[in-house]
């Protein structure tokens, strides 16, 4: 049987051509260890070149079954200089049966070694361990985590996305995929071509291989891996979402824009997810930052640029607010009334009585014209029918995943009814729309009515920094004609902006060290039976040429409690003025 066999070994390798080669490639893959250091895929980066993800650091790369592990003293040592428990470091070097990177029993990623810690272990040249380079995908306190999402094991979206790739060996069904956020909608794009591994050598015995040098194999592909430009800047989404989890934001969504083109800035929702460790059925990964919700008094905003465009009402015109308005059985918030008011007042007080009025008056489908020219309706992240690149396209792609479209009514809702119509006047029943649709609804009015798509990636470069695709600012010319607003009705109501906060419901901003303009808003939620509530807040600062518009949604607070959107608002603007 020995003789057959090494006859069929020869018979094979001489037909292959390569004797010698064949023949020590195979045994020598037969004793070679790995880990990936680096996977390959594309970095992720803020506006000013902040790692956002695919961080590089050096970790302590630990082979396990040297002879030196043995010795208690190597092993306290150790666990002194990255400093966890020695024996929390027994049980992996005990546990491991091929070579692995040390990590810290709470987070169970890598541990980041510091100048020092690398300098003492380099210092005592073992070949038990070795500091090597290692990328990091997440910090262990990501920031901005429900936009560039995380990556796992899904098998099903690997076959409906990469069949042809799975067919032919290059992937496999278990590797990582992008499953949401930035490493979805940018998964075949961040795919890596080649990886960078640590390979070790042992003979039968588990012993190193005399004459074979460990060491790293890395990719000599001048092109990869690529580097995504994000339209974030990171140290503001990061002091941001510090100041949420100091409240505490329990949930909700704040979303900052660049009032010229509507590039995102900061877009943080709570609650809070780490992706390296990532529970799904918690849904707390879900942003909703591009989820629709109640958003109240905020869609009068809508109302009245629908009134004002069709003639409806006149901005000099004055109205009276009793407190209720008894035939629909419907209260202003201000139970005693707020008395005569004119149309800009009664947008800055919010007066429920006064604004339901003017959209029972309201054509629905006006209605539904404006909000649409506003961008409330549509999904309105960047998209293109078609991104080409270099080696292949994408069909029908969008930069934000998990957008969710907005509604005024619902498919079944008598939209004719003037008391249907006075509900979704102040932002009830079936009205939707998410913070991103709100903070880019003030974008719009500031830029005279003119509609953009809020971008999240400026560019992908190559790893040479020469640029591979540039994805330009987007200006939506639909629906044209009648939908669009005039110019002169969007600059009536970022005036009356400014009296919100002047004298009207956001008076209370009035302290902050930037002058603001925008709208409040308060939202009975499906959830009434247990008196909860949406609140919100979107403006514009400062008011003399504009650089940020925002929104700031909390979401399910209760009733009786204080308005936190402004309070959030206040800490957002001192820190947009810094």
């Amino acid at each position: 049987m020995l003789l057959i066999r090494l006859l069929w070994i020869q018979t094979l390798t001489v037909i292959k051509g390569d004797v010698e080669g064949n023949l020590a490639h195979g045994s020598v893959e037969q004793r070679r260890e790995s880990i990936v250091l680096d996977q390959g895929r594309g970095r992720i980066v803020d506006r000013n070149g902040m790692r956002l993800a695919g961080e590089e650091i050096r970790s302590l790369l630990i082979i396990p079954r040297m002879p030196q592990w043995n010795n208690p003293a190597l092993m306290k040592q150790i666990a002194e200089i990255i400093n966890i428990e020695q024996s929390i470091l027994a049980v992996q070097v005990q546990r491991a049966d091929k070579p692995f990177l040390a990590y810290s029993i709470n987070q169970k990623t890598p541990i980041a070694l510091s100048i020092e810690q690398m300098e003492q272990l380099q210092h005592m040249q073992s070949s038990a361990f070795r500091v090597v380079p290692y990328i990091q995908r997440y910090k262990d306190t990501p920031i901005a985590a429900h936009v560039i999402g995380y990556l796992a094991q899904n098998p099903w979206l690997m076959n409906k996305n990469y069949s042809k790739q799975l067919q032919q060996g290059i992937w496999q069904e278990n590797g990582l995929i992008g499953v949401a956020g930035i490493e979805r909608s940018f998964d075949q794009l961040l795919q890596g071509i080649t990886s960078t591994q640590y390979i070790h050598f042992i003979d039968g015995k588990s012993d190193a291989i005399a004459g074979l040098t460990d060491g790293l194999i890395t990719s000599d592909n001048p092109f990869y891996p690529l580097e995504l430009q994000a339209t974030l800047d990171g140290t503001l989404q990061s002091a941001t979402e510090a100041m949420l989890d100091n409240i505490p934001m329990r949930e909700g969504a704040v979303v900052v824009l660049d009032a010229k083109n509507s590039d995102v800035i900061v877009m943080a929702s709570r609650p809070n997810y780490n992706p390296n460790s990532v529970l799904p059925e918690l849904g707390n990964w879900r942003n909703r930052a591009v989820s629709a919700a109640i958003p109240g008094s905020i869609f009068k905003t809508v109302v009245l640029a629908t009134a004002l465009e069709d003639g409806v009402v006149k901005p000099k015109q004055k109205f009276y607010c009793s407190g209720r308005w008894d035939r629909y059985h419907l209260r202003c918030w201000a139970r005693e009334g707020h008395g005569v008011l004119t149309l800009e007042q009664a947008y800055a007080q919010s007066c429920n009585v006064i604004i339901a009025q003017i959209a029972a008056k309201l054509k629905p489908g006006r209605l539904e014209e404006v909000a649409q020219s506003l961008g409330v309706l549509d999904r309105i992240g960047w998209s293109t029918d078609l991104l080409k690149y270099p080696s292949g396209s994408i069909q029908s792609f969008r930069q934000l995943d998990g957008e969710q479209e907005g509604q005024v009514f619902d498919s079944g809702t008598p939209r004719t009814d003037p008391g249907v119509l006075a509900q979704t006047g102040i932002g009830q029943r079936d009205v939707r729309l998410s913070p991103l649709q709100a903070a880019n609804m003030v974008v719009t009015l500031l830029n005279d009515g003119e509609l953009k798509q809020p971008r999240i990636v400026t560019e992908i470069r190559h790893h040479n920094n020469r640029s591979m695709i540039q994805f330009p600012a987007h200006l939506i010319t639909k629906p044209p004609g009648k939908g669009k607003i005039s110019p002169a009705t969007a600059r009536w109501l970022t005036h009356a902006m400014k009296l919100t906060v002047q004298s009207g419901t956001a008076s209370s901003l009035m302290k902050t060290p930037v002058e603001v303009a925008g709208k409040t808003g308060t939202a009975e939620t499906d959830l009434s039976e247990a008196n909860k509530v949406n609140q919100w807040f979107i403006g514009y600062t400062p008011t003399h040429n504009p650089k940020y518009a925002f929104a700031v949604m909390v979401s399910n607070r209760n009733a009786d409690e204080s308005h936190e959107a402004l309070t959030i608002t206040d800490q957002l603007l001192r820190l947009l003025d810094e």
